[in-house]
Parts: structure tokens; sequence; C-alpha cells
């Protein structure tokens, strides 16, 4: 990783994800989480206010989609419950967002009772199901 240029680095290993959410046009921004947030946009979804509730808390996803629906910028501004792995009330806090992002890798785990109704929920782990 040390051998990549960071003008290059799309998922920003390099660089700290809070220099690359903090809104400046010079820096680059995670793909995946741009991705979530462009997702979110197009969609007409309402970031500014919103309760996002991000499952996960990894530096290529979880931590870098919370920083960029946070910043004080169009596609931003969300208020956001914190990182809800393993807590033991997960379903009462996922239940509470209007934007749940599940970024864990792990198929199946958010399940109806996670979700309130009219939520919106974004799916970005990667994991394989096997037969």
């Amino acid at each position: 990783m040390r051998a990549l240029d960071p003008r290059k680095d799309v998922d920003v290993f390099i660089h700290s994800c809070g220099q690359a959410g903090d809104g400046r046009s010079n820096r680059l921004v995670p793909c995946t989480p741009l991705g979530v947030q462009r997702l979110l946009i197009e969609s007409k979804i309402d970031i500014a206010g919103a309760h996002v509730v991000v499952l996960g808390r990894s530096m290529i996803v979880g931590k870098p989609v919370a920083l960029l629906l946070m910043q004080k910028a169009k596609g931003g501004d969300a208020t956001r419950d914190r990182s809800a792995f393993a807590e033991q009330d997960l379903e009462e806090i996922t239940r509470s967002a209007d934007i749940l992002i599940a970024a864990i890798g792990r198929a199946h785990f958010v399940k109806a009772g996670h979700v309130r109704e009219g939520a919106v929920v974004i799916d970005v782990g990667i994991n394989r199901i096997y037969d």
C-alpha cells in the first residue's frame, strides 16, 4: 500500500477517513461511502437531520460513510447514533433509524425486527453464501 500514489487511492486506505470526509473538494472520498451518499441523493432521500444508524465500523465503509453523511455539506448534515454493531439493544437502536446502513459483511443479519416502517435500508456488506 505504501507504493500507491495517494492521488489514486480511491478507498482512502493511506489517508485518514476523517480527512477524506471533511468536505474539501481537493481530497478523494472513499468510493463506497460516496456511492451510498450518491444513492441517497439521487433517490431524493433527505439526509439533513435524518437519524442514521451504521452497522459496522470498518475504516473502509462504516466509519467513512458515517463521517460523510454527518458533514455540514450537501448530502450531509445527518444526525448519527453510535455504531450499533454488537450492542445489546441492537434492535431498538436500528428501529430508531431513518436511514439504516448495513456495512458488516454478514448475510441475513438485518431482520424485519431491526427496521421500522418507512426507513431507508442500504446494505453495502460483501459476503458469500455457500450451499
